[in-house]
């Protein structure tokens, strides 16, 4: 999946694709939240504060599933 960097305090990069959104975070944890609609990843590609946005519209609202850790 194609990763996008973000300016953020806690998210590093942002994907999707088939109605998977992946989310690598600053920590190195990588997680993927099924089922999201493409317009909420829309808008979570284009919103300026992509934490705020994570806690409101994705956390919580879709399964996830841990993809990963670095180191």
């Amino acid at each position: 999946m194609k990763m996008t960097p973000v300016v953020s305090s806690n998210i590093k990069a942002i994907g999707y694709e088939e109605g998977t959104l992946r989310i690598e975070f600053l920590h190195g944890v990588s997680y993927d939240y099924r089922n999201v609609p493409e317009q909420v990843a829309k808008d979570f590609f284009e919103v300026e504060s992509k934490g705020s946005f994570f806690h409101r519209k994705i956390r919580d609202k879709y399964s996830a599933l841990r993809v990963s850790e670095d180191g």
